[in-house]
């Protein structure tokens, strides 16, 4: 397989997104992808050229997308298929939003006004030439897909993304949008498959809500009367069963003790199906079974060993046993699997703080909180790492970043550790004695203590200085 980086990085990083009119979000971050490529390559080479509008492309969307440059590439290089499919892409994106409109049955968009429509049919000519052109280049059957979703031909659609997910079989959004283009045309059974063979590559359960619930009308609750709909006609469905056990799990539902029911339910229908196994695991660990929740999550594991979230989960489960060393060996193996996923970087960082290993951990948790900011407990983690190796200043900073993220992020979690944590506050306000965030820290780790005065003593001193 061919994968051209620059074009492959956009088309990925766009994904679905293109579809949904919000590929907007990724102009900056294309922009400095591109822009040593374009000075490296030249500026009027083909390679040149389509580095300067590739870092435009997003800037561009719905106003021409620099098809006269991409245009101007093609004509210089007319049997390369990476810039059919690059002018194929300008072309969808060429047009101004309001030409479309949502597709039946769906969330996608899809071309309403004539010009929106001629500007599909030209992108699906030029995709299907660079096809041929180059039967390797994933790029050219994504973006053919995307056409034909644009012109409100699912079942083709399904077709074309088919193909690019044999030349890509690991990207699992490719597979997703197949999933999305079969249930479309009225292939349930289809998008049932493809969700599941997707769910394996990147973690999301979720997307198979979409079998039994009106993607444009979603939620948790009508999620669920769908799901118990189907398997009113049909109770043996495990996936089903499943699904709605996940989703019972949802804020505006929890319902735990529904949700672990549904998968040990499911897992019983169902006992090859890795992914159920390993949502199995997590319920039954969120009940206190921890023993339960690690045998059937080293059973998926043993199902499914090239799944990176499913080591992760085991190594996970490990840790919170107090097993470091298994751990951290298994989140090794989650991470050689799958190295973009964001929790293997975590909890590995996690398991090497409680191994003593400081100055690692806070390198996995670096990571982890570039690749996914929104996780509280990775802040709260790296925070710890820092204190470990004396960086107390920074680990307040990184602390007060978990707590807007989480309220319950704390100093100390744990009761029995308090004088400790005090201790290394008080040191730090004989140095900073007017530091109002050790203050308000100290007076947290006073009250869960049960020190209800010196509690309240710092809170205030805290509020006083820092209103």
């Amino acid at each position: 397989m061919r994968k051209d980086p620059g074009a492959w990085h956009c088309v990925e990083a766009l994904g679905l997104l293109v579809s949904t009119g919000r590929s907007s979000e990724f102009g900056a971050a294309r922009r400095r992808v591109v822009r040593g490529a374009a000075l490296r390559a030249g500026k009027a080479s083909p390679e040149g050229l389509a580095a300067r509008w590739e870092a435009e492309l997003v800037a561009l969307a719905g106003r021409g997308a620099g098809l006269p440059l991409i245009t101007k590439v093609c004509a210089l290089s007319p049997r390369d298929a990476r810039w059919r499919a690059y002018r194929a892409l300008g072309l969808l994106l060429s047009r101004p939003k309001r030409e479309y409109g949502l597709a039946p049955r769906g969330v996608n968009r899809a071309a309403r006004a004539p010009a929106a429509r001629a500007a599909a049919r030209e992108a699906l000519a030029d995709a299907r030439a660079a096809a041929r052109l180059d039967p390797r280049f994933s790029l050219a059957p994504v973006v053919a897909a995307l056409a034909c979703e644009d012109l409100g031909r699912p079942t083709e659609a399904a077709r074309w993304y088919a193909r690019a997910s044999a030349l890509a079989p690991r990207e699992g959004w490719i597979l997703l949008a197949r999933a999305d283009a079969r249930r479309r045309a009225g292939d349930a059974a289809g998008f049932v498959v493809d969700a599941t063979a997707a769910h394996y590559l990147d973690e999301g359960a979720g997307a198979l809500r979409f079998a039994v619930n009106d993607p444009r009308r979603d939620s948790p609750k009508t999620a669920i009367a769908g799901a118990s709909r189907l398997l009113a006609r049909r109770p043996r469905t495990a996936w089903a069963l499943a699904l709605r056990a996940d989703l019972k799990r949802f804020p505006e539902v929890n319902d735990f003790a529904g949700a672990l029911a549904d998968f040990e339910a499911a897992a019983r229908l169902a006992p090859r199906e890795a992914w159920i196994l390993a949502y199995l695991s997590r319920a039954r660990i969120s009940a206190g079974d921890a023993a339960g929740a690690l045998s059937a999550v080293a059973a998926a594991a043993r199902l499914r060993p090239g799944c990176g979230w499913i080591r992760a989960w085991k190594g996970e489960v490990l840790r919170r046993l107090g097993r470091h060393r298994e751990s951290e060996r298994e989140l090794d193996a989650a991470l050689r699997a799958d190295p973009d996923y964001e929790f293997s970087y975590a909890w590995r960082g996690g398991t090497r703080r409680a191994r003593g290993k400081a100055a690692a951990a806070l390198a996995d948790l670096g990571v982890a909180a570039a690749l996914d900011p929104r996780y509280a407990w990775t802040f709260v983690e790296r925070s710890s790492a820092l204190r470990d190796l004396g960086r107390v200043d920074e680990a307040l900073e990184v602390l007060e970043r978990a707590r807007r993220l989480d309220p319950k992020s704390a100093w100390c979690p744990r009761r029995e550790d308090a004088p400790a944590a005090i201790a290394e506050l008080d040191a730090r306000l004989k140095v900073r004695p007017r530091d109002a965030r050790a203050l308000a820290w100290r007076g947290e780790t006073r009250l869960r203590a049960g020190d209800l005065e010196g509690a309240a003593k710092d809170l205030a001193r805290a509020a006083a200085l820092e209103p």
